[in-house]
This record gives C-alpha cells, sequence and structure tokens, in this order.
C-alpha cells in the first residue's frame, strides 16, 4: 500500500494477494480539498469559487483454473466546481466490468465481457437573476461481448465474434432556478437504442514481406419507443408548419431499424530492416454521436442516437504511409495521406 498528500490533493493506493496465486485485488482513492487555497486569493471571482473531485477504483481478478480467468473492475469518480457563484457543474463517471476468459483448447480461445457505464452531469448558470437555470443530461450503457481467436498453424490469426450495446440517454430538462427566473422550462425527451454486431477477421502473410488483414462486420441498430413522431409532408422542410401527421410509439417499441456492413482491410509491406509501407480501406457506421457546445465555459457534450429523421453516418477512408524507424529506433519517420 501507499498514499500520499499535496496542498490539494491526497491519494492511497493498495494491492495484494486474496489467495496466494489464484486470486488478488487492486484498490485506489484520491480526492481534493482546495477550497481553503481558492479562499485565500485576492480575486474576487476566485475567492468565491470552489472545486472538488474524487474517483475511486476496485479490480479483481481471479484464476479459477488453468483454463479460466475472471477479472472484475469497477470505477467512479465526481467532479464539482463553482465559478463566482455564477456557475455551478458538476460531473460523474461509474463504470462496471466482468471479464471471463476461457482456454478453450490449444488452438481457440474466447473472452465473454459484460460492461455498464453511466456519465452525467448538471449545470446551473446564475449569470442573470431572470434567466437562471438548471440542465442536466444522463447516458447509460449496457453492453456483452463474446470474442474468440483461433490461432493455426498455418499462420493464420482469426478473430470473430459478436456484440450487443443498450443505449438509455435521459437528454435531460432546462428548468428555471430561483424565484426570480422566468426561464419556460424545455424537456428534451429520452432515447434508447439497441446497437448488434457480427464479425470476423485473418490476419496472415501472403508473401513473406506482405501480410494482410482482412475484416467484415454486420451491424444493427434499433431506435426504440416511447417517440412521438413528426410526419412532414415530401419536398418541404422539418419544420412545425409542415407536418402532416404524428405517429406516437409505446415503450418498447421499434421506431426505426438501421443495419449495413462494414468492411476493414490492410496491407503491410515490410521493405527493409526498420521500414515498411501500410495501405488500408476501411468503412464504417457510427449510430451514435455527440453534440458540443462551445459557448459554456465548462464542456456539456451531450451524445445523441440515430433516430426516424436522422441516420447513421457512414465513412469510408482510404490511406497510404510510409513509415521507418531510424537511427536504433531513436527517431520514427512516418507520412501518410489519406482520403474520408
Amino acid at each position: 500500500g501507499q498514499g500520499g498528500i499535496s496542498p490539494v490533493t491526497a491519494h492511497l493506493s493498495f494491492e495484494g494477494p486474496i489467495i496466494k496465486d489464484k486470486s488478488s485485488v487492486v484498490m485506489s482513492w484520491r480526492s481534493s480539498y482546495s477550497d481553503w487555497i481558492l479562499e485565500r486569493m485576492k480575486d474576487n471571482d476566485i475567492k468565491n469559487s470552489s472545486a472538488f473531485f474524487y474517483d475511486a477504483s476496485l479490480g479483481i481478478n481471479t484464476e479459477i483454473n488453468s483454463k479460466n480467468v475472471l477479472k472484475f473492475f469497477a470505477y467512479n469518480s465526481y467532479d464539482q466546481f463553482s465559478l463566482a457563484s455564477k456557475n455551478d457543474y458538476e460531473y460523474s463517471n461509474t463504470g462496471v466490468s466482468l471479464n471471463l476468459k476461457h482456454v478453450i483448447n490449444s488452438f481457440l480461445n474466447s473472452d465473454l465481457a459484460l460492461v455498464f457505464s453511466r456519465y452525467q452531469f448538471q449545470n446551473i448558470d446564475k449569470n442573470t437573476i431572470n434567466e437562471e437555470y438548471k440542465q442536466s443530461y444522463s447516458i447509460e450503457q449496457y453492453d456483452v461481448r463474446y470474442d474468440f481467436t483461433l490461432n493455426t498453424s498455418s499462420n493464420h490469426s482469426i478473430e470473430f465474434g459478436g456484440s450487443s450495446s443498450l443505449y438509455n440517454v435521459d437528454r435531460g430538462v432546462i428548468t428555471p432556478f430561483g424565484a426570480e427566473s422566468t426561464r419556460k422550462p424545455v424537456f428534451f425527451g429520452k432515447e434508447s437504442g439497441l446497437e448488434e454486431a457480427l464479425y470476423i477477421s485473418d490476419e496472415f502473410k501472403l508473401l513473406p514481406k506482405l501480410s494482410l488483414l482482412a475484416g467484415f462486420r454486420y451491424t444493427l441498430f434499433t431506435f426504440f419507443g416511447p417517440e412521438d413522431v413528426n410526419i412532414y409532408y415530401e419536398d418541404g422542410p422539418l419544420d412545425i408548419n409542415n407536418v402532416k401527421e404524428v405517429k406516437s410509439y409505446k415503450k418498447g417499441e421499434i421506431v426505426k431499424l438501421y443495419h449495413g456492413p462494414e468492411y476493414r482491410a490492410a496491407l503491410n509491406l515490410t521493405t527493409g530492416t526498420n521500414s515498411s509501407v501500410k495501405a488500408s480501406y476501411n468503412r464504417l457506421r457510427q449510430y451514435i454521436f455527440m453534440l458540443s457546445n462551445t459557448i459554456a465555459i465548462s464542456p456539456i457534450d451531450q451524445w445523441k442516437l440515430t433516430d426516424y429523421h436522422i441516420s447513421p453516418p457512414v465513412c469510408d477512408q482510404v490511406s497510404l504511409g510510409y513509415y521507418s524507424d531510424l537511427y536504433e529506433n531513436s527517431i520514427q519517420l512516418s507520412t501518410e495521406i489519406y482520403r474520408k
């Protein structure tokens, strides 16, 4: 175990065996106590500010037997700061994972992972008395992954498997803050979607100095209700004056379904002892993306799912590059060109 303190933070960590040669634990914790310094500053804005954070993690590894290893990991963090009694921000992250690695035989290994994560924030804007407001947001994600690795005697490294990710997004609500605020409440709604995928890839040598990595992945995304969807007249703008009808979907009902293939190919040509030429092609589909607000003094990024009207972006990218290590690998040189 070890620990330490500074004028603004403290930390502790511990690791050791639970059962000798079978299982072990790793724990850590950090926190801050910086307000006592801020209160001593001459600047009034800084003096009236506050800042605090903590994070903690726990990891447990257990070797069940010679063919099975179980890993557990948990993490939580919280950040809070106030700027001159004008803006308050709070952020938190939580993550938990359970991973089982299994040796099926001398050629085939499997990796099963169950993962949960949550991110949320809240901010309060008190800059203008009659427009003070509070805003909140959260996103949860549940993942199941089952991956297999097949090592054959012919120098092929084959990987295949599947994954499923459930997204629950609470896009939050803006509410008036303070007795004198005239801000009107705005509810942004909740979203739920399920992303599923199956994949296979193979890495092997075509020639002694030329290797190929090729992969194929098929993805499926389902956007669920409850959701009220505006149906617009054709050839018109997507605004309230052009609504033809409103479709209502119940909780768990399929609102929209997207699917499609993704491809990956990469060539690696060794041109010398410490140099190579690489070329690649990728196709990707994106079912969740980030919305950023650059006006706020602190990031309040949100994530948005593809829905009835917003289809997933599809990206094709090709690249070609040259890579070299010089002077006994003390200098790495690379140049690359790509088109997306």
